[in-house]
């Protein structure tokens, strides 16, 4: 499917609109393309408050990779505190591989037979969910294990600022940026239960069973670059899709370009 050319032009501290290029029949944009020169960073009541996590959350992201020869691991997902940093990479030499790296350390990897992160087609969930003071994460609906028995838990106690498409140096300068498509963000102020997680998992496009599951109030915020092709112009500041005061930002790289696609899962 024909990618259509939105440039997002920003450096660090300046952001600007969107100018578009439409050339499809197709009413609605579906993800962010993202190449290695853009990530998505959260604020809250204004653009210029970072959102900071501090209790219980679940923080979900549908995205895709994309064929690409560099190799250097990329980062689809960071959770960055005062003092710590837990990473989600892609493995840069095997297609199936995720990479889990709290600061520095590699404490774990997973290799699936269902995954293959050079197809850009293929959109996979990634859930990561905190409770208490331990963070869990699934990969569609596998829970990513420690060993065969034990699942992996990273102790965190930390702040925490969640970060899409990067992660962050100890100067906030972005590093290991992706290469792929963001279709759907969600976050919730609740650890989601597995079966949550599979049942989101199977209905990709569906929140719950029904209206009635008390888990849906904790929905805090939600962003699906569903955009109408025939805006004329499209801020790369892109609030709650429910309106509550909750922001995404899209940061570009200066000379970087990255574009809005009908592609998605």
């Amino acid at each position: 499917m024909k990618n259509i050319l939105i440039i997002l032009i920003t450096n660090f501290f300046f952001l600007s609109c969107i100018d578009m290029i439409k050339s499809s029949d197709e009413e609605f944009y579906e993800s962010v393309h993202i190449q290695g020169g853009g990530w998505f960073e959260f604020y809250e009541n204004s653009e210029n408050e970072n959102l900071e996590l501090f209790d219980d959350f679940t923080l979900q992201v549908w995205f895709s990779g994309q064929l690409e020869t560099d190799n250097e691991a990329t980062c689809i997902v960071s959770l960055k505190g005062n003092t710590s940093n837990i990473s989600v990479y892609r493995n840069p030499n095997i297609n199936n591989m995720l990479m889990i790296y709290d600061n520095e350390d590699l404490v774990q990897e997973i290799e699936l037979e269902s995954i293959n992160f050079s197809e850009q087609e293929n959109f996979y969930l990634l859930s990561l969910v905190k409770d208490q003071n331990e963070i869990i994460i699934y990969i569609n609906d596998n829970l990513i294990m420690q060993d065969d028995a034990t699942p992996l838990i990273i102790t965190n106690d930390d702040t925490i600022e969640p970060i899409i498409g990067t992660t962050l140096n100890s100067n906030n300068v972005p590093k290991n940026l992706w290469y792929g498509y963001i279709d759907e963000i969600r976050l919730w102020n609740t650890a989601l239960h597995d079966t949550t997680i599979s049942f989101h998992n199977q209905y990709p496009t569906k929140l719950s069973p029904s209206y009635e599951e008390a888990y849906l109030s904790d929905l805090h915020g939600l962003w699906d670059f569903r955009i109408e092709m025939s805006a004329e112009s499209i801020d790369n500041v892109f609030q709650d899709i429910e309106d509550r005061p909750l922001y995404t930002i899209m940061y570009t790289l200066e000379s970087m370009s990255n574009e809005l696609s009908e592609l998605g899962r």
